[in-house]
């Protein structure tokens, strides 16, 4: 009687094992399973309802690129990331870069990656060249190269 009984209940562990893999493979899910999916649908549906999408005149308003105000005469921090002769090219984080003359003191620590201080005098050259109706860009900015900031040639280990 013992070994009847194990065996009814091992073929129905069986069973409900197979009915289990069936249900999966066809997509359907235990009550448990899908009582948890309609939570979280309706917690995601909470977050959705309760912070509207901002517009792009707001996000725009509120950007901190605005916040900045007027770069005429603003002090900023650029990287050196190329010297070409007497010239070094300068990124400060605007839409172009700029391009300084090496000065004379100190002329071997502006080196490729020096952070150097600038004074933004404007942020696009452009002007109208003999003969041209609209103004044409030179793709840099207008900059006085003010001083070092660090050198990598200076740092010692």
């Amino acid at each position: 009687m013992h070994n009847i009984l194990s065996r009814r209940v091992i073929n129905h562990v069986l069973q409900s094992r197979s009915k289990l893999r069936f249900s999966a493979s066809l997509g359907t899910q235990t009550p448990r399973a899908l009582e948890q999916q309609s939570n979280q649908n309706q917690s995601n549906e909470l977050i959705n309802t309760k912070t509207p999408k901002p517009s792009f005149s707001s996000l725009l308003r509120h950007s901190h690129l605005i916040h900045l105000g007027d770069p005429e005469n603003m002090i900023v921090v650029g990287k050196i990331f190329e010297i070409v002769n007497n010239d070094l090219y300068i990124d400060f984080g605007w839409k172009f870069h700029c391009i300084c003359s090496k000065p004379v003191k100190n002329n071997s620590d502006y080196v490729r990656g020096a952070k150097v201080k600038l004074k933004v005098k404007s942020l696009e050259l452009s002007t109208k060249f003999l003969g041209a109706t609209i103004d044409v860009t030179l793709l840099e900015a207008d900059c006085v190269l003010m001083g070092l900031i660090s050198s990598p040639k200076k740092v010692t280990a």
